[in-house]
């Protein structure tokens, strides 16, 4: 993207930088949100490493089950990864270890099931792309209705019914193509809440509308339906 735009669509899409305030100095460490609900995909910080080296990044599940990630070198000494945890995916105490060399770190962080009916899915898809919508916290086993609006005028477009399972928790795949229509997007259910802005809050993305986008990278900032102060 041309310089300052990734800046901007963070802007929008989640009031700045995910990982502001950790701070480029002092000594290397990770923030995550110590617990969260499925499905959602917190944002794994980390902090005061060193940028010019590759950092390895090791989630181990409750279940024992392990994802790695690189990131790699001259990246900055600030950085985050975003976890997904879809649903069907396990409760339960989670460990993210980080690896630089001999500079090792580890904090945990607490996976449960959603307390209320919950919705999430990707902030920017491509044209092309399978939107992946994925829910929890409703009644096992009833439907769910998925109603979906478009801007600028959030105009209904048509509902889907979604299958949910004994978790409480289902998911709805939405394929693109070169002719859907590029612009924002808002998907919702009358029993999903979405909170008002919390200043100093934790930073997570508002996840009930998407930005659809052509295949080359946007250039300019998303449609004000994505702007914190004009929610979906």
């Amino acid at each position: 993207m041309p310089e300052g735009v990734p800046a901007q669509l963070d802007l929008f899409l989640g009031g700045g930088s995910r990982c502001a305030g950790m701070g480029d100095d002092g000594p290397p460490r990770i923030r995550v949100r110590p617990v969260v609900e499925i499905p959602t995909a917190p944002i794994l910080c980390f902090g005061g490493f060193d940028g010019s080296r590759d950092l390895t990044v090791t989630v181990t599940t409750s279940t024992g089950t392990r994802s790695t990630f690189t990131i790699k070198a001259y990246w900055d000494s600030l950085s985050e990864i975003e976890y997904l945890l879809p649903p069907g995916s396990p409760t339960g105490r989670y460990q993210v270890h980080a690896a630089q060399g001999r500079t090792t770190v580890s904090t945990t962080f607490e996976v449960r099931r959603a307390s209320v009916p919950t919705l999430w899915l990707k902030n920017l898809i491509t044209q092309g792309e399978t939107i992946h919508v994925y829910l929890g916290g409703f009644a096992p086993g009833q439907p769910v209705g998925l109603h979906l609006y478009a801007c600028p005028q959030l105009q209904y477009r048509t509902t889907m019914t979604v299958s949910i399972d004994h978790n409480g928790e289902g998911r709805l795949d939405l394929r693109t193509n070169t002719a859907t229509e590029p612009t924002c997007y808002a998907m919702n259910n009358a029993l999903i809440y979405t909170p008002p802005e919390i200043p100093n809050a934790w930073p997570e993305p508002d996840n009930s509308v998407f930005w659809l986008h052509r295949p080359t990278p946007p250039t300019s900032p998303p449609p004000p339906c994505l702007t914190r102060a004009s929610r979906c």
